[in-house]
């Protein structure tokens, strides 16, 4: 775990980004790794149970019980 000033990190979240970016690679995937790295770097180990947490909790939430049924009306 390092502990960084705020403006560090986003500096070097969106230095990062616009290198990627760059390269070519997809978006979702650039987001998710930069976001897991950054966690990784400042959390340690816990950012997985953290993402773990986070991912269920938007999916279990009420509004999207309905996204199945507009993709098979679709």
């Amino acid at each position: 775990m390092v502990d960084l000033s705020p403006e560090l990190v986003t500096i070097l979240m969106f230095g990062g980004l616009l290198l990627l970016i760059a390269t070519g690679y997809p978006l979702a995937f650039i987001l998710i790794g930069l976001g897991m790295g950054t966690g990784l770097l400042l959390y340690g180990t816990a950012v997985f149970e953290l993402f773990r947490l986070r991912s269920y909790g938007i999916l279990a939430s009420f509004i999207f019980m309905a996204v199945p049924l507009f993709v098979f009306m679709g």
